[in-house]
């Protein structure tokens, strides 16, 4: 029977340990949401978590002391916590190892818990810790994956910095190809600096949320190593064209002007993707492509705050029918400029094989078209592609 108590301290329990693991989440919510004044609150609880456990823990142990039945009720608390868990699980509990007759009962006499339960319990702590460790390390571990400049020689006089951001799960020596090195010999590209990010991975998750991947980027990518240049064109594939929008969007949030002057996105879910067969292309759990379903709160949140913006970076968007994953309607919305590939699927629209293949050709001219358009502005706008000036497209066969 549980006592007044000890349902108190349990649920006290539980819910600490829910904030615990959370705590990333709430983080998260406030990174996405940008709720630097009508969330002050919740942006110092984030902030200040690890004060306010230690303070928490502080008066249970001057609790534990000096409070009488503190103590006793505590202790009966975390023992049925954890019974309820190990009972739950049917893992852990003391039917798995063989009943009260057989496990000797450890601890003081006021933490009255068996060895299995004992069990259950330190691994829910590890996990715990572990969990908290992962949102911990983000940030040192981030460091160690900026990427550097990935033509060579480096071109230390480039003003311009154009970024190839890949999909969920992808690589990016393996996403693009040959991509990076037709750009870095092509002379006509000579003014700018390319980079291939890889996005940071954490302690057996293969990659970060959306969310936490966007901040990563903005904070330290986009607002460190790309501060020397005066704009960023970014190519996208997959899931890296919500992100790149989702910096645009943080950006002008902050009340910043971004540098980002175009987006180039390949085969983007702007309005959502096939999940399932997202995930078995990948090989990846459903779960962890959520944020790229249809009418996810990701993509709905970005598509409002895209279309409440009155200046946007210029947007060249290719697809083709031949993808599964991501139908023409979602890769194409609210786009300026649209392309259609004749041929091949999801992965392989990134994927050029020699400079005169129309999956190489075809972004460089959209890249090409926004500096055109940059040197000499005008209004309306330039129609799509009219000022590139690219080699001519080799027909392939996918």
């Amino acid at each position: 029977m549980w006592s007044r108590a000890s349902l108190v301290s349990s649920i006290t329990g539980v819910a600490a340990l829910l904030v615990v693991v959370d705590s990333a989440v709430a983080a998260d919510f406030v990174q996405a949401n940008a709720l630097p004044q009508s969330a002050d609150w919740l942006n110092w609880l984030v902030s200040q978590q690890t004060q306010i456990f230690a303070v928490i823990g502080g008066l249970c142990v001057l609790g534990l002391y000096f409070v009488p039945g503190f103590r006793q009720s505590i202790g009966q608390g975390v023992g049925e916590i954890i019974s309820t868990l190990s009972r739950f699980t049917n893992f852990f509990g003391m039917s798995t190892f063989g009943g009260p007759g057989w496990l000797p009962q450890l601890g003081p006499k006021w933490i009255n818990i068996s060895a299995g339960t004992l069990v259950g319990g330190v691994i829910i702590v590890v996990v715990t810790v572990i969990m908290r460790l992962d949102t911990k390390v983000e940030a040192t571990e981030a460091v160690w994956t900026l990427p550097p400049p990935a033509c060579n020689p480096a071109r230390p006089s480039a003003t311009v910095a154009v970024v190839l951001l890949h999909g969920w799960r992808g690589q990016g020596d393996t996403t693009w190809a040959n991509l990076p090195a037709l750009f870095c010999a092509d002379d006509t590209l000579k003014d700018s600096e390319l980079y291939v990010v890889n996005y940071p991975t954490y302690l057996g998750r293969p990659q970060l949320p959306v969310v936490s991947l966007t901040r990563w980027l903005r904070q330290r990518f986009f607002s460190d190593t790309l501060k020397k240049y005066a704009y960023i064109d970014i190519i996208a594939h997959s899931m890296g064209g919500p992100i790149a929008r989702r910096l645009f969007v943080n950006d002008v949030t902050a009340g910043e002007k971004s540098k980002i002057r175009s987006v180039i996105s390949v085969a983007s879910p702007y309005l959502g993707a096939q999940v399932a067969a997202l995930a078995q292309a990948l090989g990846i759990s459903q779960d962890l492509t959520t944020d790229m379903a249809p009418r996810s709160s990701f993509l709905q949140l970005l598509d409002n705050d895209w279309t409440d913006l009155r200046v946007k970076p210029a947007t060249y968007c290719f697809t083709s029918p031949q993808d599964a994953i991501v139908a023409p309607e979602s890769a194409r919305n609210a786009c300026d400029c649209k392309h259609d590939y004749p041929q091949w699927g999801h992965v392989d629209m990134v994927k050029p094989t020699i400079a005169g293949d129309e999956r190489y050709q075809m972004p460089i001219r959209a890249l090409k078209n926004v500096w055109a358009a940059a040197r000499a502005p005008q209004s309306p706008p330039p129609a799509c592609f009219s000022l590139a000036k690219g080699r001519p497209v080799v027909p392939l066969r996918g």
